[in-house]
């Protein structure tokens, strides 16, 4: 899967994988390696491991770049 759409979060929107990872290329990289495993099918649990965070810091963290995604898409789309 190399086309974002194929994932639900970007079903509105037609964008490959490496060009929305360009999109958060400023972010910290604790928040681009989150959003990378979400995309990737890893769940939160999963990644918590990995990362060894809480499970629920990897849910505020990811929720909170895919808004932000969202709002920047959605802006650029204007």
């Amino acid at each position: 899967m190399d086309q974002v759409s194929d994932y639900p979060f970007f079903d509105e929107y037609h964008y490959k994988v490496d060009e929305i990872m360009k999109l958060i290329k400023d972010e910290p990289k604790v928040q681009q390696d989150i959003f990378k495993y979400r995309i990737e099918g890893y769940s939160y649990e999963e990644i918590s491991i990995k990362m060894k965070m809480n499970s629920n810091s990897i849910r505020v963290i990811y929720f909170g770049i895919k808004n932000e995604l969202k709002k920047q898409l959605k802006e650029d789309m204007l």
